[in-house]
């Protein structure tokens, strides 16, 4: 099992790479001087997406974005042995 540093770090890694094949990196909020993701797509990726701990082998897998999932959880009760 990761600790937490390795854990986020894996996370951070992770969402990087989800944030462009998810065309997040092209958001209009990362080129705005005014906004709090201004050239920080690490910042933005991990605010957008969500990432869940496999209940099996532990390590973290792309679940979607954030405001699907926190429906689906809330719709269907959460069962962790569920996240595979």
């Amino acid at each position: 099992m990761l600790d937490a540093k390795d854990l986020e770090a894996q996370i951070e890694s992770k969402s990087l790479e989800r944030a462009k094949v998810e065309q997040l990196d092209k958001h209009p909020r990362l080129k705005d001087p005014n906004d709090e993701y201004f050239n920080d797509l690490s910042k933005y990726a991990m605010e957008r997406l969500s990432y869940y701990e496999c209940f099996k082998c532990h390590t973290p897998y792309f679940g979607g974005l954030k405001e699907c999932g926190n429906l689906l959880e809330a719709a269907a009760g959460f069962k962790p042995d569920e996240l595979v």
